[in-house]
């Protein structure tokens, strides 16, 4: 239950508490009289650092003029009326004799608590300059930050996301890969996502797109900064092989995954090996030596993809770490399928996988 002596929150119940003494001596009256005063003193000091502010942020008054001739302005230069002590003490007498009515012989018995309020305003009005002067000082950096910011995004408005990606090549004996993607193979695409040998891989993948929603997934994806996209063709034909992307898991941990995918035309010719041959190399090499510093690259396929699990194993030499159960959920139907991680690390890359895997390209240039 609330304290019977209180009435609400406004304070004390007066008819609860007969006039006492304080530890001064004075009566409870008085000792309120001097706490009303003080509050008052406090709204008036309040008052008094909002106007120093004012004239500080230049800033014209609009809560109090100035109505007698023989009461010192303040200046109006921000600097002198911040550090005036004379006419920001006549300032405060003024307000207070305004507000309270109060005549100079009482004005003489409040003198200290007046002066205290003077030098109080004083230092508090210095402050709000200074740190209005800093505010103002920042608010122009940012507004220039962002006059910048603007311009160059109304710049980029008439440039496509392909055209902010800087374009580089990976070319390997029958491949080149190709980076950023552009429009031109967006029906290509369309038509490998349609493709039944590539939808049996990945399930999970609707099939049929358009070539406006590939051009919409082309540019998410080059929006990406995790992501580094390719595109896939022949070296003497032209021809379009296929896609393939590195993707950041785990920047901290250096952590990245390779993807691929082949058209059904192409699949079997041992294309696997020159597409991810680039990709893994380009992943383990240090970024000071235009590289991506990664120090583990996995891989994830179906566990019913024998040919790409084969591979991953005998031709590069990763570890299968484990399997996902039911991660893959079908498209078209209520089936789930399970997944397989494959992962290498630089070492073991550096170790024996880059030769290995390297020899294995190379021999390609005597088939062709």
């Amino acid at each position: 239950m609330p304290d019977p002596q209180f009435r609400g929150s406004f304070g004390p119940n007066p008819q609860k508490h007969p006039t006492t003494k304080t530890l001064d001596g004075r009566s409870q009256e008085q000792s309120t009289a001097s706490a009303d005063q003080h509050f008052v003193a406090f709204i008036l000091a309040s008052k008094t650092i909002f106007k120093l502010t004012c004239q500080a942020d230049g800033r014209a008054e609009t809560d109090h003029q100035w109505h007698q001739e023989d009461q010192p302005r303040p200046s109006t230069d921000p600097s002198h009326s911040a550090s005036s002590t004379a006419n920001s003490r006549s300032h405060i007498k003024y307000i207070w004799t305004k507000e309270t009515g109060w005549d100079n012989a009482k004005l003489l018995r409040n003198h200290t608590i007046i002066m205290d309020i003077a030098s109080t305003s004083l230092h508090y009005g210095q402050a709000c300059f200074e740190r209005m002067k800093a505010f103002r000082m920042e608010r122009e950096k940012r507004l220039k930050r962002h006059s910048k910011a603007i311009y160059a995004h109304e710049s980029s408005k008439s440039a496509s996301p392909s055209q902010m990606r800087p374009s580089f090549s990976l070319a390997m004996p029958r491949v080149v890969l190709t980076h950023p993607p552009t429009e031109t193979d967006d029906s290509n695409m369309a038509q490998l996502f349609a493709c039944a040998s590539f939808l049996r891989n990945l399930p999970f993948l609707c099939g049929s797109p358009s070539p406006q929603e590939m051009a919409s997934i082309r540019e998410r994806e080059l929006l990406d900064d995790n992501i580094v996209a390719f595109r896939v063709h022949e070296v003497h034909s032209g021809h379009f092989v296929g896609t393939a992307k590195i993707r950041c898991i785990c920047d901290y941990n250096d952590t990245w995954e390779v993807g691929l995918g082949v058209a059904g035309d192409k699949q079997g010719r041992g294309y696997c090996s020159e597409i991810l041959f680039p990709l893994i190399e380009m992943g383990f090499k240090p970024v000071a030596e235009g590289g991506l510093g990664a120090n583990r690259i996995s891989f994830t396929t179906g566990v019913d993809n024998l040919g790409m699990c084969r591979w991953l194993e005998a031709s590069l030499g990763a570890r299968r770490e484990g399997v996902l159960k039911e991660a893959w959920k079908s498209a078209h139907s209520d089936n789930k399928h399970d997944v397989a991680i494959y992962a290498i690390l630089r070492r073991e890359w550096e170790a024996d996988a880059k030769q290995r895997l390297s020899a294995k390209v190379s021999s390609y240039r005597v088939l062709e």
